[in-house]
């Protein structure tokens, strides 16, 4: 594909972030998203979306945003 976007996954507090990003699907998210990545396609997502890319490596030395109750989560 040429871009694919990531909806937010309604994550609100660092209890859900936790148990979200140690769930047994996303492993194979991140393996999907860096592929598509490798592909050279455009990685679009918003509000805590941006974690699974972060947590998948895509944001190293790259700057973003995300929402502001976030941010430390994403700065982790």
């Amino acid at each position: 594909c040429d871009a694919l976007v990531i909806p937010g996954q309604g994550l609100a507090d660092a209890a859900q972030v936790d148990a979200f990003l140690a769930g047994p699907d996303v492993s194979d998210w991140f393996a999907f998203l860096r592929a598509c990545h490798a592909s050279g396609a455009t990685l679009v997502t918003s509000c805590s979306g941006v974690l699974l890319l972060a947590a998948a490596g895509l944001l190293d030395e790259r700057a973003c945003t995300t929402s502001w109750f976030l941010a430390p989560f994403l700065a982790h």
